[in-house]
């Protein structure tokens, strides 16, 4: 259950305690969005908040991000697979070769976010990151939340500050 909301402020403040699993933060993680304007000249911009986690979330969050480089990497073995082969013999045969390699980056990319999952603490929401800048305009800030409990102690924080009703994803 992820929980959308916009907050206007330019200064927040942030519970210290992890968003993820409620322990004490010793770590912090950016949570950043990005914008681009123009048309001709296109400019982007990056803005982002420092988010309280703990050590052992930061590391199942990495770990867990980190293993979809297997089907990035299968995908590109796939189409190198698949030009190579194809220039061999056919170009049916490259492109079943191709898939088959692209295909076979899924299993390592299960195996590795079922390790990231091993990490996580009874108590975690969620094994990516629990909380993500979506964007942002002017002073108005769009977050997602993983954690309630989190949510409602960041709300607390910023009490006097004004915000959106919150969604439910």
């Amino acid at each position: 259950m992820a929980l959308r909301f916009q907050i206007s402020a330019n200064l927040l403040s942030w519970p210290n305690s992890c968003a993820c699993c409620g322990g004490n933060a010793d770590t912090k993680l950016h949570a950043s969005a990005s914008r681009t304007t123009g048309k001709r000249v296109r400019h982007t911009t990056t803005s982002s908040w420092k988010v309280p986690y703990c050590s052992q979330c930061v590391r199942h969050e990495e770990a867990y991000e980190s293993a979809s480089i297997w089907l990035v990497a299968s995908f590109v073995l796939g189409l190198i697979a698949w030009f190579f082969v194809a220039k061999a013999s056919s170009g049916s045969v490259g492109f079943f070769v191709g898939m088959v390699v692209a295909l076979l980056g899924f299993w390592p990319c299960s195996k590795a976010q079922k390790q990231a999952r091993s990490l996580m603490l009874s108590s975690c929401c969620s094994p990516t990151s629990a909380v993500q800048y979506i964007e942002w305009h002017g002073t108005f800030h769009t977050f997602v939340f993983a954690s309630k409990s989190y949510l409602e102690s960041f709300l607390a924080a910023n009490s006097r500050k004004k915000r959106s009703e919150i969604q439910q994803l």
